[in-house]
């Protein structure tokens, strides 16, 4: 299969908005993504040749979901899974540290296909992490996009969001420049530098693609997919890492959540074989089909919380907010359920009403239209998806 011709003016199109991104972006912030966002590459044989693709992965601190250390990404799933939707054995990212630069063997952790997500660790310790934003973006608001396009080194791109994710789509969008190899860089609130986003996808256009709008998966359907894949309790302890605060941000934003960076006391230890590992002219991977149609998983636009209805205080009642880590209580009948809900008990949480019910918790955080997976009230009613259709 003959690699197809890139075109020129698109290269260059997408290349200036990069240098005009670079030149009004805050330096610290612009600094911290081209540090956290790296290039992902597979390697696969056909025939005598050996096939290599590019796109783009982040560092994304996950301590809240339980993941320790640094080396945890993410990405599009489609960067990392074959024709059988199988994580390829040879999987690398690049780590950069000052002048040195590296491909670190990587390893696919999860993934979920039909949003086209995955969680990906690093077989070294990133130099930078992100964090996800505590809440998603108005429409109109400016944002950034850190990625490769066509296998080029890391860049920025400013843009703004156009799009939310809405019932029956599970994508939001933004004028942005995008191009292929773009896919699983990182959507940024500007100032404060914190995910809402991964993009994964353009829109067919002439051709090839509109190199002026790109789909992400948003933030709720992020932050599910996350806790779908939990590895266990919020970790307090923090990671050996330095906080870098951001130029524009309020100053009643306390510096530590906006960026996380590397230490300054122990940098990253490169691997014994040499820092630069020379890269081969990479053929160009067939870009999948890509359309606007969704998958049927839904993510949701956020509820007006006073308009849940929170029953009259009980007796000995817990906290309204239901204890999503403590160990689960002995199983309850609850005290109210009719076919097709439930309503939320003492001790209870959004994963284990998932497994109860069989279905997904992307489908259940989509039917309830629930815009904090984290967050359930006691006496809460549920509705519960059938689980044949959340499963198919």
């Amino acid at each position: 299969m003959k690699p197809r011709p890139i075109p020129l003016a698109a290269v260059v199109a997408v290349l200036l908005c990069g240098v005009s991104a670079a030149a009004s972006t805050p330096p610290e912030l612009r600094d911290v993504l081209l540090k956290s966002a790296v290039r992902i590459r597979y390697e696969r044989g056909e025939g005598n040749a050996i096939i290599t693709g590019h796109g783009t992965a982040f560092g994304v601190d996950l301590r809240q979901y339980g993941y320790a250390g640094r080396r945890c990404l993410l990405s599009a799933a489609h960067n990392v899974l074959d024709d059988s939707k199988k994580p390829y054995a040879d999987l690398k990212v690049e780590i950069q540290e000052g002048t040195r630069s590296w491909w670190s063997q990587s390893t696919v952790l999860a993934y979920d296909g039909d949003l086209d997500i995955c969680l990906v660790q690093a077989g070294d310790d990133l130099p930078c992490l992100l964090r996800l934003a505590p809440a998603d973006a108005s429409i109109g608001s400016p944002v950034l996009l850190a990625g490769s396009p066509r296998g080029v080194p890391v860049a920025l791109f400013e843009g703004i969001l156009t799009k939310r994710f809405e019932r029956g789509s599970a994508r939001s969008a933004a004028q942005v420049a995008f191009d292929h190899g773009d896919s699983g860089g990182p959507i940024v609130a500007v100032p404060s530098g914190e995910v809402l986003g991964v993009a994964v996808a353009g829109v067919p256009k002439d051709g090839d693609l509109d190199h002026n709008i790109g789909l992400f998966v948003p933030l709720a359907a992020v932050t599910a997919f996350l806790e779908e894949h939990r590895r266990g309790a919020p970790l307090d302890t923090p990671q050996i890492a330095r906080v870098v605060p951001a130029v524009v941000a309020p100053a009643s934003v306390p510096a530590e959540k906006i960026l996380v960076a590397a230490s300054a006391a122990k940098p990253v230890t490169a691997p014994a074989a040499p820092a630069l590992l020379p890269e081969s002219t990479p053929r160009p991977a067939q870009a999948p089909k890509v359309t606007l149609s969704a998958p049927e998983i839904v993510a949701i636009a956020p509820v007006n919380r006073a308009e849940i209805p929170v029953p009259a205080p009980q007796p000995k009642a817990a906290p309204a907010l239901a204890a999503q880590f403590l160990p689960p209580p002995p199983p309850a009948q609850p005290a109210e359920q009719s076919s097709g809900t439930h309503v939320v008990q003492s001790g209870e949480n959004l994963t284990r009403i998932a497994r109860q019910y069989n279905v997904t918790l992307v489908q259940l955080v989509a039917v309830n239209k629930l815009s904090d997976v984290n967050r359930v009230l006691i006496g809460q009613k549920l509705v519960i998806p059938d689980s044949a259709n959340s499963r198919n």
